[in-house]
């Protein structure tokens, strides 16, 4: 398990399923958070909203999607009721 920064699109809430996207602690996945906003998230358009959870990167219940170059794991927002919803 990691400690991963979660950032906002479009009113999805994600993480970025990658290693250099995660943290052995919630203080250095903050900081992680706050570090992709000066490149991804301008580049990217997305934003880091504050809120760090703890998640196994390959193993979770949440919708997998590829943004850019990243994959990414939804979990919460329009596309991921979308898809709980059957539609």
């Amino acid at each position: 398990m990691v400690y991963v920064p979660i950032f906002e699109q479009d009113g999805n809430k994600f993480f970025i399923a990658h290693f250099d996207f995660a943290a052995d602690t919630e203080d250095d996945a903050m900081k992680i958070g706050y570090g992709a906003m000066f490149v991804e998230g301008i580049v990217f358009n997305f934003k880091f909203n504050g809120e760090v959870r703890e998640v196994d990167l390959y193993n979770t219940p949440h919708l997998r999607a590829r943004f850019s170059n990243f994959n990414v794991s939804i979990i919460e927002g329009p596309m991921f009721d979308e898809v709980n919803d059957g539609h």
